[in-house]
């Protein structure tokens, strides 16, 4: 079976995630989860005047990508996939270095063995140029419980 969860899904604190989540989805036994964390934050396309907007704005998208990592975080404990891919704009590791290497600490944390790289769809067969960041984790072998909480 497929589940599809909306992307337009936000939450308004770590803990209404959680209630909802925990609800909903990671009772699923899932062989893969897919996720694509919001990038309208991180994307090079968002226009700022001034330090203080761009430092805002930076703020909202650490507080946006950490809450919806989360949330992948929390379905994969409950339904345990054995492989995960993750997708970002690719500006996440230019623009926003230390973003990216917290996103690489936290998902190294997990019991998932990953490989990442980036994507240009146009080189898929797209009309049009979007270079992505896509991670996938595979499940370390052995690996019977989630170590994290």
């Amino acid at each position: 079976e497929a589940y599809l969860v909306a992307p337009h899904m936000r939450f308004a604190s770590a803990e209404a995630m959680a209630r909802s989540l925990d609800a909903r989805w990671c009772r699923l036994q899932l062989d893969a989860l897919c996720a694509t964390p919001s990038c309208r934050l991180l994307s090079a396309a968002q226009r700022t005047k001034g330090r203080a907007a761009r430092a805002a704005l930076q703020a909202r998208a650490r507080e946006q990508l950490l809450l919806d990592i989360a949330a992948v975080k929390l379905v994969a404990q409950g339904s345990r996939p054995t492989v995960i891919f993750l997708e970002e704009t690719a500006g996440l590791r230019s623009h926003h270095k230390a973003l990216y290497a917290e996103l690489q600490e936290e998902l190294r944390s997990w019991p998932y063995e990953w490989r990442h790289g980036r994507v240009d769809c146009a080189d898929l067969g797209a009309a049009h140029h979007r270079r992505r960041l896509l991670w996938v984790g595979v499940l370390r072998a052995g690996v019977r419980a989630f170590p994290f909480q």
